[in-house]
């Protein structure tokens, strides 16, 4: 096994929280496969707005522009640096940008 991770653009919704939203339909706009330094960041973030699983894993964090300054700043890969941006413009066209992996 081994860790995939991808980063996702949803409809944004008042249902939609840090942790969980309701649109099925999504867009992918970051795959990264064993990102290490990504996950343990995400999985930070992850517990930061309250996530409590066990095991992060098959579960879901929202990034706001603050979230992705931070990763900007931290990027290590051109991938990383790529989907900052794409992340960046669909907030401000009203998306939402969500987080996910799987080991």
């Amino acid at each position: 096994m081994g860790l995939d991770q991808y980063a996702y653009v949803v409809a944004k919704n008042e249902q939609n929280t840090d942790l969980d939203h309701v649109a099925e339909d999504s867009v992918t706009i970051g795959v990264w496969r064993k990102n290490y330094e990504l996950q343990d960041h995400m999985e930070k973030l992850y517990r930061k707005k309250g996530g409590t699983s066990e095991d992060f894993n098959l579960v879901s964090v929202r990034l706001s522009e603050d979230d992705l300054a931070e990763i900007e700043a931290e990027a290590n890969s051109y991938n990383t640096s790529m989907f900052v941006r794409l992340a960046y413009m669909a907030i401000n066209d009203g998306k939402e940008v969500y987080y996910n992996s799987w080991w």
